[in-house]
């Protein structure tokens, strides 16, 4: 069953708001069975409204829209509704005294105006909204299809999503499965992997099995789909391969689903009862706070010192003037003195480092923007650094600085 998500206003359209109902709703209806094969945002006019209802009827079984529900008069989805199913309005007397209940709460009157929440087209189903005063609204046509117009506030949208919508979804289509496994790689871009493991992505389509490449800053999720109604044979397909390409990557895949790389480096430091600190100059303590996300992480980290400025970097780290004033802060010399000292002042079992120019300014012709150095110091006099070389966004490097860094502990843990 195909299925459309339109959201409604405005407001979305002018880059006031961000659609986060229509991430929600597609998550929602995709763990149900739906394919769903289209979002669209469009403006408040009846016009358009109409327009879209068709093009959307034409090819889905289902179609939810979000926004418009509102008593104001810019509200408009519920008369482009009952105009375009051609019925008038009935009133639902459950609605009105949600109404005057909510109002009665606040110890406040009810505008009049607020009452026409009750009013609903003729030929909908009312779906009652615990969490507001506009009704969620149901409409079946005579093929069978599905059209649910839903408040566009998102804790109203989310309560008729769970409460009303995805019940009577479920008892009125015939639905199969959608499953899904997400691998999470780093340290290796998109086409590097894909020249690893073309072959054996080229096989999936005899089990009928999906991958997707979702690359974002450093790392890269590989997602596997399959659909279908045996959900066991699914589940079984979805394993081996799982199996299989593990045993091709090995080496870059650090979780699943929505594991942190940070949180999977935490892991391997509290399996080893071992201790870490930071020095960071470019990320400004991002790698710290990664770290510190999650329960459980004083378990294994200490400290960090943010040494933004060169005096920190001699002052509370201790590195020397003379290699910070010959090689300057971003450097191999300067990172590794970083390493080491961090990891004495805070006693820990590895420490890393970075320094660079995050951007967009500061750079030169030897050292441009993007330009980061990493050192990791650990137990025995172990010391090592790297170099990388990123982009010119500033929000993007920290970002690749901190699964760089990430990473380069997982791999020497693993070591």
């Amino acid at each position: 069953m195909r299925a459309q998500i339109v959201t409604i206003g405005d407001e979305i359209l002018i880059g006031q708001i961000t659609d986060t109902n229509s991430q929600f709703i597609a998550g929602k209806l995709d763990e149900l069975g739906f394919e769903v094969r289209r979002m669209l945002s469009i403006s408040d006019e009846a016009d358009d409204i109409r327009l879209n209802l068709d093009l959307a009827l034409e090819s889905s079984d289902c179609v939810i829209l979000t926004g418009g529900l509102g008593p104001t008069k810019d509200d408009i989805t519920k008369t482009t509704l009952a105009n375009y199913f051609g019925v008038g309005f009935k009133q639902v007397p459950e609605v009105r005294a949600r109404v005057k209940e909510i109002f009665a709460r606040y110890g406040k009157e009810v505008p009049e105006v607020s009452y026409s929440q009750s009013s609903v087209p003729e030929n909908c189903t009312v779906l009652m909204n615990s969490n507001g005063t506009a009704p969620g609204m149901w409409f079946e046509t005579k093929e069978g299809k599905v059209v649910i117009s839903l408040p566009g506030v998102p804790i109203e949208m989310k309560g008729l999503m769970e409460e009303e919508v995805l019940p009577r979804l479920k008892d009125h289509f015939d639905l199969q499965f959608n499953l899904h496994r997400t691998i999470l790689t780093v340290g290796m871009g998109e086409s590097e992997i894909m020249g690893i493991i073309g072959a054996w992505e080229d096989l999936l389509i005899q089990k009928n099995i999906k991958l997707a490449y979702l690359p974002s800053s450093g790392r890269v999720r590989l997602r596997l789909s399959s659909r279908g109604a045996n959900r066991d044979l699914l589940d079984k397909n979805l394993e081996e391969e799982v199996e299989k390409l593990y045993q091709l990557i090995p080496n870059i895949i650090f979780g699943e689903e929505e594991t942190d790389l940070a949180e999977a480096v935490g892991e391997l430091f509290r399996e080893r009862s071992m201790t870490l600190s930071t020095a960071e100059s470019c990320t400004g303590g991002f790698i710290a706070h990664r770290l510190t996300s999650f329960a459980g992480s004083s378990e294994f980290f200490k400290g960090s010192v943010v040494s933004y400025d060169n005096e920190v970097k001699t002052g509370v780290l201790k590195v020397e003037k003379e290699v910070l004033e010959e090689h300057g802060a971003v450097s191999r010399e300067v990172v590794e003195q970083m390493a080491v000292q961090v990891k004495d002042i805070m006693k820990t079992d590895y420490a890393v480092s970075v320094s660079g120019i995050a951007g967009p300014g500061g750079g030169t012709s030897e050292k441009p923007v993007g330009t980061v150095w990493a050192g990791m110091a650990g137990p025995g006099g172990f010391l090592k650094s790297r170099k990388f070389d990123f982009g010119n966004q500033r929000t993007a490097n920290i970002y690749r600085t901190s699964n760089a860094v990430l990473n380069m502990l997982r791999k020497q843990l693993l070591k």
